[in-house]
């Protein structure tokens, strides 16, 4: 639809944005919660979510979200993959800049979910500084050895000058700059491998089959 089509703009405050774990977001309305003989509407099913949504997955599994889509097509939501709910377009500016400190903090303390399509990063944050700290405490006593070794004791030949230029520029260039240029070589031999791999089928296929053939057919033909 193009912009010049749409006629009037809205935003309802009683649209709701529901966080699930194996679906992704729910964009709807919040009709009742459902758990077990009771059940609450209105005003009482947002503080009952509000209230339910603090205890853990394994407490929320009778409970359910009576929800209606954009369509009118009812859906009933188990309340134990719901992450969160908020109603957007009826939050102040506050509760707003508070849901986005909530969010980011998520971001950093969780972990990933739905198949790293969501959640956060904190096993990357966690490991790239668990695997600084130990090849801190690992690397540093070989390079003071190291060090110790090329001014005190080594011989001053073209062997050593050459080590030491290789430090220099291990110490003066971004590790980045190492990685991109590693990178660049194993995608460029990747990419060799691939095509000829590629060219070997294309040999043992020739053109004039349509699709391989397996079995008491041809072998060419299907």
């Amino acid at each position: 639809m193009a912009i010049d089509e749409i006629v009037e703009r809205a935003q309802p405050k009683d649209l709701i944005r529901v966080e699930r774990s194996p679906w992704g977001d729910f964009i709807g309305r919040l009709v009742a919660i459902e758990q077990g003989d009771q059940r609450w509407q209105g005003d009482a099913a947002w503080q009952q979510l509000a209230t339910l949504l603090t205890l853990p997955a394994n407490q929320r599994q009778e409970s359910q979200l009576l929800l209606t889509t954009v369509d009118g097509q009812i859906l009933r939501q188990p309340l134990a993959s719901v992450v969160s709910a908020q109603a957007p377009n009826a939050m102040s500016g506050w509760q707003k800049t508070r849901a986005w400190g909530e969010a980011v903090w998520r971001f950093l303390s969780e972990g990933p979910r739905a198949a790293n399509t969501d959640g956060g990063v904190w096993p990357a944050i966690f490991g790239t500084v668990l695997m600084v700290i130990l090849m801190s405490v690992m690397v540093t006593p070989f390079g003071v050895l190291a060090a110790i070794y090329l001014n005190e004791i080594a011989h001053q030949g073209r062997l050593t000058r050459l080590v030491r230029i290789g430090v220099r520029n291990l110490a003066g260039v971004p590790s980045i700059v190492y990685g991109v240029f590693g990178l660049g070589c194993l995608f460029t031999a990747s990419a060799v491998r691939w095509m000829n791999g590629f060219s070997a089928i294309r040999c043992l296929r020739p053109p004039l089959a349509p699709a391989a053939c397996y079995g008491h057919h041809s072998p060419w033909r299907c």
